[in-house]
């Protein structure tokens, strides 16, 4: 969590949280910060994206993959 930027720290946190075990295990943190990054971007780049509640974005925005779609950047 060192590495994670304050401002993300509660997405990636929740992001971990939510994570399945096996993605624990495999996903590595290199991945997880670009993606992160990218997610907060897309946040700060649209004026109306600062109106999306932290728990969709979380749920919808943040998330690397859905369950079934491959793990890639």
């Amino acid at each position: 969590m060192r590495k994670v930027p304050k401002n993300q720290r509660a997405g990636m946190e929740w992001l971990i949280n939510h994570m399945p075990e096996e993605d624990l295990k495999v996903i590595g943190s290199r991945f997880l910060l670009d993606n992160c990054k990218l997610a907060y971007e897309a946040r700060e780049e649209y004026s109306w994206a600062s109106e999306v509640p932290d728990s969709i974005f979380f749920e919808y925005v943040l998330p690397y993959a859905s369950l079934n779609e491959r793990r890639e950047n």
